[in-house]
């Protein structure tokens, strides 16, 4: 297994160097197969201990006080934060940058340790949601359009009963 970006990703699978790989873009290139994946929500998360804004609080004074938060995040970026303080909050994101992690599983680490607060799908914070290390901080699944994943491999491969049976048991 390797953690990646889409783009090494896909390169991965057309050197061989892969054999599955699981991609937020569909692949550009007629030699891969694709299989889309259902959508996956957004959860806003904190450490078990942290603070709660206040539960009748209004859009824009979710954006001051989570500007007031440390943030984590898997890059300078922040493609989803940023989306979401935008289109949601309508304001700018001026958290402070507490950690830049190199993928979500260590962002989703660094939020169970109270180093910030993130946004992540759901299916990566699941475990550590139902087992209390975190906790949501703030509904945004219905805020922020879930995330499309595909399955991706070699078109040579797709119909490999392997490639198949993990297609089913992801979808």
């Amino acid at each position: 297994m390797t953690l990646g970006g889409d783009r090494d990703l896909f390169e991965g699978l057309r050197t061989g160097a892969l054999d599955v790989a699981l991609v937020t873009a569909k692949p550009s290139s007629n030699a891969l197969h694709f299989r889309t994946l259902p959508e996956e929500p957004y959860v806003l998360i904190g450490c078990a201990t942290a603070d709660l804004p206040p539960h009748q609080i209004l859009l824009q004074e979710l954006g001051n006080w989570l500007n007031s938060q440390p943030w984590v995040s898997y890059s300078e970026e922040r493609p989803i934060t940023r989306r979401f303080w935008q289109e949601v909050l309508g304001s700018r994101f001026s958290a402070k940058s507490a950690l830049v992690a190199p993928n979500l599983q260590a962002v989703i680490g660094a939020v169970e340790f109270g180093i910030g607060l993130s946004i992540v799908p759901r299916y990566l914070a699941t475990d550590a949601l139902t087992n209390g290390r975190i906790k949501e901080i703030w509904p945004v699944s219905d805020l922020i359009p879930a995330e499309r994943r595909y399955m991706c491999c070699r078109r040579s491969e797709a119909e490999r009963p392997e490639f198949v049976d993990l297609a089913r048991a992801l979808g």
